[in-house]
């Protein structure tokens, strides 16, 4: 088990075993685990699974977001081990697999003497559902803080390959001919005629300004090429990675409200 999706739908449904156990459970265990608040931990967890996509796979996972973020994804894979192992050490006990810590018999030490009874405190041992209920609290709010980081932009992936290569491709219908068109690319001819009218309208500007003839306002040249290369090709990648997290967000949106 090396993904998030993995351990995430371990624990949803180490968490329905439980709740069910607990439904039938003796009254002292239900009065050590309310079963209400065990309910209103597990729609917690189940919130923050859907609003990062920890139960997706693909793209819209939180595997496929954390993936170049090892730090935080270490964290999360840990505190969600941690909350699986503490669902199941519950269910054991609620289920009587086996005896809680408290009622499990000592282990004597025959070094203290007598005076072994004179230290035992009168206070009885915290009990073990007791402390599985603060744990899995816990742990929630852990998660919950680290979502946090994990919706922070820098957590997005630095590679820019993707975006790169992303296109919105549309089919074009011309009598019995189809035609395809990246329809961010077909911006390109735009985006040119866009910078030469805008040049060509700061030199009037500044002509104006100077009190210039129009005639010695100098045209776009071959030296102008560069420059204009340069912001076509800015703007279009812009474009692209405006357009690729627009769409990524709408898919982690719609994945949400159907998990």
């Amino acid at each position: 088990m090396d993904s998030i999706a993995e351990i995430a739908r371990t624990c949803f449904n180490k968490f329905g075993e439980l709740t069910d156990f607990l439904a039938n459970a003796k009254a002292e265990n239900r009065e050590s685990m309310p079963p209400d608040k065990l309910e209103w931990e597990f729609s917690r967890f189940q919130l923050w699974c859907g609003n990062l996509g920890a139960l997706q796979v693909g793209n819209s996972s939180l595997d496929s977001r954390l993936r170049e973020s090892t730090v935080i994804r270490t964290n999360v894979f840990k505190h969600l081990l941690r909350l699986s192992r503490t669902l199941v050490e519950s269910t054991e006990v609620v289920s009587n697999a086996r005896l809680p810590f408290e009622k499990q018999p000592q282990v004597e030490d025959s070094n203290s003497g007598s005076s072994s009874e004179e230290s035992e405190s009168d206070d009885e041992p915290p009990k073990e559902l007791v402390l599985h209920m603060a744990s899995i609290k816990e742990i929630l709010s852990d998660l919950y803080m680290l979502s946090f980081r994990i919706r922070n932009s820098s957590t997005r992936p630095t590679s820019t390959l993707r975006i790169d290569l992303y296109t919105e491709i549309e089919h074009i219908h011309d009598g019995g001919t189809t035609h395809t068109v990246d329809k961010l690319a077909a911006y390109t001819e735009f985006d040119k005629r866009h910078i030469e009218d805008l040049l060509l309208q700061l030199r009037r500007d500044a002509a104006n300004e100077m009190q210039e003839k129009p005639s010695k306002i100098p045209e776009i040249t071959d030296g102008n090429s560069y420059l204009i290369e340069r912001l076509v090709a800015t703007m279009n990648k812009r474009r692209r990675f405006l357009r690729y997290w627009q769409r990524h967000a709408k898919k982690n949106g719609g994945n949400s409200k159907g998990g």
